[in-house]
């Protein structure tokens, strides 16, 4: 597995082991080829980073949509509250 920090990039023995060793058994239990296992893992992630992005965005339209509503709410008086005033 991949640990992106920063802009530093670390790999770890034992993960690039047990993924050998994952990769081997779609191989060989499987009857997939090389090819279509990485071709399938970057179509997973990228799908993955979508979703995560699209997630994040209705997250930020959410919160701003609150914070909208919150500042209208408090400008926004009742017609009656109005009238009192005049």
């Amino acid at each position: 597995m991949i640990t992106l920090t920063a802009n530093c990039v670390r790999h770890s023995g034992q993960e690039d082991h047990q993924t050998e060793v994952l990769r081997q058994e779609l191989i060989d239990g499987y009857g997939l080829l090389p090819q279509q296992i990485l071709r399938e893992a970057i179509a997973d992630y990228h799908a993955k980073i979508k979703s995560q992005e699209k997630e994040q965005s209705q997250k930020e339209t959410a919160e701003s949509e609150v914070v909208v509503s919150r500042g209208c709410f408090h400008k926004w008086k009742h017609p009656q509250q109005r009238a009192k005033k005049l």
